[in-house]
């Protein structure tokens, strides 16, 4: 009669030790699950970042380019580098005008207001592709640089797919993406930065702005200031 009094105590126990181990690798389920959750979160937010930053670090590059090989100068009655804001061109550069792209941001947001664009030349360069001297500007016989006739320009544009793409044109043509998935691009010389920045220099600032697959928003910012050539 004792022995099975303890062994009905010993099945007892053995079923509570059950009971135990289920609840305690319930529980070690449910927070490997969130941990796991939280880690594929973590990697899709590294790489919309990362995604975010090598089209900035790209960008900035082309850029940076094509801007330290431009001038401050007057050319022909006009003065480049020439900043307009929103496709809003106007005068002798009403060429370059166009319809401005779609912001999402709003008052409050780091990446609020308007894009400034803009328009500048650089040197000629007569040699042909593949030939000795090619990327060498011109010069006149005082020595000064020729500039080209050709003006350039960055903007930004919202595409059918209704993404926004900074775009370099030549005389307001012949369009290459630069990058994608813009909110703003500003472009500043010394008057429109307030006097922040040094004369002959432009402020480059991008702001990306990207939903992920899940609806989470990521951002991006990057700035350079670039110093150009002083034609004048």
């Amino acid at each position: 009669m004792r022995k099975s009094i303890r062994n009905r105590g010993r099945a007892g126990f053995s079923v509570l030790e059950l009971m135990i181990s289920v609840t305690l690798l319930s529980l070690l389920v449910g927070a490997l699950s969130i941990s796991l959750s939280q880690m594929r979160s973590l990697t899709s937010t590294s790489e919309s970042q990362a995604t975010l930053q090598d089209s900035a670090e790209r960008a900035m590059k082309r850029i940076v380019a094509d801007l330290s090989r431009s001038g401050a100068l007057a050319l022909a009655g006009d003065t480049y580098p020439h900043l307009f804001d929103d496709g809003a061109a106007t005068g002798s550069f009403a060429i370059h005008a166009h319809a401005p792209a779609v912001h999402q941001a709003v008052a409050g947001d780091a990446d609020f207001g308007p894009s400034r664009e803009i328009v500048f030349v650089l040197p000629r360069e007569s040699d042909p592709p593949g030939t000795y001297g090619n990327d060498v500007p011109d010069i006149d016989a005082n020595a000064n640089l020729i500039w080209d006739t050709v003006e350039y320009s960055y903007v930004l544009v919202t595409g059918a797919d209704g993404v926004n793409r900074l775009q370099r044109r030549s005389d307001a043509g012949a369009p290459v993406d630069i990058a994608s998935n813009l909110e703003r691009v500003v472009f500043d010389d010394n008057a429109s930065s307030g006097f922040a920045i040094p004369i002959d220099s432009v402020r480059i600032r991008l702001f990306f702005r990207r939903f992920d697959a899940k609806g989470v928003l990521h951002r991006y910012r990057a700035e350079q200031i670039v110093k150009l050539r002083n034609g004048i």
